[in-house]
């Protein structure tokens, strides 16, 4: 289900030294396919994002599939990004872009912009029908 599979990304990146931690991974119902699919790749992409850019110290990953939504949160305590909601390729931020028309494509939102801890926080969010 989605849930393994985002540990077991989440324990792809941490052998690869990235200082990941999952907590709070429910998903109550069964991910359609095509959610799961986007859910995968976006998790794959903000963590290939911290492992490049970030620097940080302390990974967070949260999947949640209760009050009506999917929700996937990746929050890092590293450098930061600032608040990039309007970003684009041509902005040197190919893959947000990505992230955001992956989102889209499944009636999903993603938010990307300062985390609690200093770093960066993307937040995916997929209603549930």
């Amino acid at each position: 289900g989605l849930r393994d599979a985002v540990a077991a990304a989440c324990e792809r990146a941490h052998e690869r030294g990235l200082p990941v931690e999952l907590r709070g991974a429910t998903a109550s119902e069964p991910a359609e396919p095509e959610v799961a699919a986007v859910v995968l790749r976006v998790l794959g992409e903000a963590l290939a994002n911290v492992e490049r850019h970030a620097e940080a110290g302390h990974v967070l990953v949260t999947l949640d599939g209760s009050q009506g939504a999917l929700a996937l949160t990746v929050e890092d305590d590293g450098r930061g990004l600032g608040t990039l909601e309007h970003s684009g390729p041509g902005d040197g931020h190919f893959g947000l872009a990505l992230m955001r028309e992956r989102a889209a494509s499944i009636g999903g939102r993603l938010a990307v912009g300062p985390g609690a801890a200093g770093g960066t926080r993307v937040r995916l969010e997929v209603p549930r029908a």
